[in-house]
């Protein structure tokens, strides 16, 4: 009985689309479980880049303390033809960004090719 609970469980994740990874995504944020939520969204942006998916992705990240990677997946959204209310957000968003990290005495700058 569980192999077969496993195979469906399995067999659903296979299939799981940008919707429901974006979903997946929104459920671990509001458990706090951020890095899950990494792992969704970035897997939503990547099969479907809509300027909603990468509003998320920056969010969770942010969320980790990634703050670099958080800017550039904002900064992703402005590209992608968000809402008014989307652009409005996301702005809010990279202002925080900047705030704490200027705080917390991160840098933004891209890392150095070597």
């Amino acid at each position: 009985m569980k192999i077969v609970a496993l195979l469906c469980a399995l067999a659903t994740a296979a299939v799981a689309g940008p919707v429901e990874d974006n979903e997946a995504g929104k459920q671990a944020m509001f458990a706090s479980h951020y890095a899950t939520a990494v792992v969704k969204f970035r897997a939503a942006a990547e099969a479907d880049p809509q300027a909603a998916y990468y509003f998320n992705l920056c969010a969770a990240l942010y969320s980790t303390g990634a703050f670099r990677p958080a800017l550039v997946a904002c900064q992703r959204v402005t590209g992608l033809k968000p809402t008014e209310r989307l652009k409005i957000n996301t702005g809010q968003l990279i202002d925080k960004i900047r705030f704490d990290a200027k705080n917390q005495h991160i840098s933004l700058a891209p890392e150095p090719r070597h």
